[in-house]
């Protein structure tokens, strides 16, 4: 993930930071002047997102769309776009179910995921996309976000992309989701996305990590101590 790009591509393949030749230290400033510790969650108004349209390209035969980003608020809203699509796609819920709906011997009702165990479920998700997504890099010097069900089919993505897909898939089975972003302390710009899933289901009072980018534990995420900066951002279904 690189927050300090600046375009975004609507039909999900393609952001094209490259193609912009302004605002960029506009940007930077934006980034780089708040002060949050993530101890607050910022609202979400809900919107999809719609930068200002500045240009066009071709990939896979397939127009897409660039458009521009001011600021962090904006990729979060790219982001979120694309977990709202993705929480009524039947590829995304079939995906979804299937993490939760295993048999298993000798367990309750015979289910490995037991019913309404929702943090069985959030572990469940998270151990899926660990499976059935390669971390891969965005394409050199372009950042993009892509519609959930695409990440599925190509198997691949980054920390956007698992943060939309975990976001679409428990909102899917019914459970909340938020976006927690950082700026770790070697890095000038927010730098990484993360997911994290809320319990109980109705009135969550605990939120558990999924950062499926790296080969962890569900629940870990980047130590306190290499962290300079932190937002959490809410996502409104």
């Amino acid at each position: 993930m690189n927050l300090a790009d600046l375009a975004f591509g609507v039909a999900g393949i393609l952001i094209g930071a490259r193609s912009l030749s302004t605002g960029v230290s506009r940007v930077h400033r934006a980034l780089n002047g708040t002060g949050r510790d993530g101890n607050e969650t910022e609202r979400d108004s809900g919107r999809a997102y719609g930068g200002r349209m500045v240009g066009r390209t071709t990939r896979n035969g397939m127009t897409v769309e660039l458009r521009e980003v001011k600021g962090l608020e904006d990729r979060i809203n790219a982001i979120r776009t694309q977990a709202r699509k993705g929480r009524t796609d039947p590829t995304v819920i079939t995906w979804a179910r299937k993490q939760v709906s295993k048999r298993c011997a000798g367990k309750p009702g015979g289910w490995c995921v037991g019913e309404k165990d929702t943090q069985a479920e959030i572990a469940a998700i998270f151990t899926g996309m660990r499976r059935d997504v390669r971390y891969t890099s965005d394409v050199l010097g372009v950042d993009t976000y892509v519609h959930p069900k695409r990440t599925l089919e190509q198997r691949s993505g980054d920390c956007d992309d698992y943060s939309s897909l975990g976001c679409a898939a428990l909102m899917s089975i019914g459970i909340p989701c938020r976006f927690k972003v950082i700026r770790t302390k070697d890095s000038q710009t927010w730098n990484h996305i993360y997911l994290q899933g809320g319990f109980p289901k109705y009135d969550p009072k605990k939120w558990i990590t999924l950062d499926a980018s790296v080969n962890v534990p569900v629940g870990w995420e980047v130590p306190a101590s290499q962290v300079a900066e932190a937002r959490v951002f809410e996502v409104l279904p």
